[in-house]
């Protein structure tokens, strides 16, 4: 079921819907495969996220300060925060 060369208004190579090999839906087969696998693999990132062992960071601002002192710190943030577009050609 292949249209003819030149009636298609797609590009060589791209057929539509119905032409294409991976035009048929997911089998139920493969949903129940594949979404227990992918839900396991999202529960395990989430719980890892809300763990109370996870180490609480501090403020970026203060490990910023901590690594490169105070008043550098202060001096980009405020250049990175300048909203006015003055500084920007």
């Amino acid at each position: 079921m292949h249209r003819e060369i030149g009636r298609s208004s797609l590009p060589p190579g791209i057929v539509d819907g119905a032409d294409a090999a991976d035009a048929g839906s997911m089998s139920a087969a493969v949903l129940i495969k594949v979404a227990p696998a992918a839900s396991t693999r999202i529960l395990a990132d989430v719980s890892a996220l809300a763990a109370p062992e996870r180490a609480l960071k501090e403020p970026a601002l203060e490990r910023l300060e901590q690594a490169i002192g105070r008043d550098f710190a202060d001096r980009l943030v405020a250049a990175l925060s300048d909203k006015s577009g003055a500084s920007r050609h």
